[in-house]
């Protein structure tokens, strides 16, 4: 039989990091996930940090003891070339490669300012990511990365917003994975701040209806209850309309 050392922060991992460069807007978001082993540990962390001023934003996954030492040293690097972050991150990428102590890191990072993006890895590798022929720039990490980084290519020509396009691309990606099967994970709650609009969509948060009495009929309502910690509960009444197909467009 095997055991696992959940105490051992060495065996704890940051899950997938997603970044999208486009229409001059640089977005990496992330999927909140820590896990050891096989074990979500935590749902809600923040693997997305700034450095430097807030002028370079960078994302994390593998280890998380790894990967916070990893950032202190990037950020010294950035102290030291504080208007070059290609220089910063080679300069840490060959450390992290040649360190008696950093090559015993594991994890990938995704850095990028307003002007271009990285990764980087323990392997002493630093790569910038190309351009597509729509002029975006996107690229993924993680155990989820492939998901993530497949919807967001497929999304990419009919989501213009790089924000919402990460966002939705993310979400995908935190289907979990499991004998074949793509599961959805339930959220008990959704965080609405003033004035934001929570988008219920393809590709975005879903609303599933379970033990359905009647057939649900396009052209009729049906009634939902919706529940807030402050403001009381409200009834709310919706159109059943049939899912929404893309139009086809003809090519001569």
């Amino acid at each position: 039989m095997s055991t696992y050392d959940y105490a051992d922060a060495s065996n704890w991992r940051g899950t997938t990091i997603l970044s999208v460069r486009k229409n001059g807007k640089i977005v990496v978001v992330g999927d909140g996930q820590v896990s050891a082993g096989n074990t979500v540990m935590k749902s809600t962390a923040k693997k997305v940090r700034t450095l430097a001023g807030g002028n370079v934003i960078t994302g994390f996954a593998g280890a998380t003891a790894d990967a916070f030492a990893l950032l202190e040293r990037l950020e010294a690097k950035l102290e030291q070339y504080p208007t070059q972050l290609a220089r910063a991150c080679v300069e840490l990428a060959k450390d992290w490669r040649t360190d008696k102590y950093l090559r015993q890191l594991q994890a990938m990072m995704i850095v990028a300012d307003k002007n271009d993006t990285y990764v980087l890895n323990e392997n002493g590798d630093v790569v910038e990511p190309d351009k597509l022929l729509s002029g975006s720039s996107i690229i993924a990490i993680g155990s989820g990365g492939n998901f993530a980084l497949s919807a967001a290519l497929a999304m990419d020509g009919y989501e213009k917003d790089a924000e919402v396009l990460a966002k939705k691309s993310m979400s995908i990606a935190n289907h979990v994975h499991s004998g074949g099967m793509m599961k959805m994970r339930e959220k008990k709650t959704v965080s609405v701040d003033a004035g934001q609009i929570v988008d219920f969509s393809p590709g975005a948060l879903h609303l599933m209806i379970f033990n359905v009495k009647a057939p649900l009929v396009e052209g009729n309502t049906t009634k939902f209850e919706l529940q807030t910690d402050r403001c009381g509960d409200y009834p709310v009444e919706l159109d059943i309309r049939s899912p929404l197909r893309p139009k086809m467009k003809d090519h001569h």
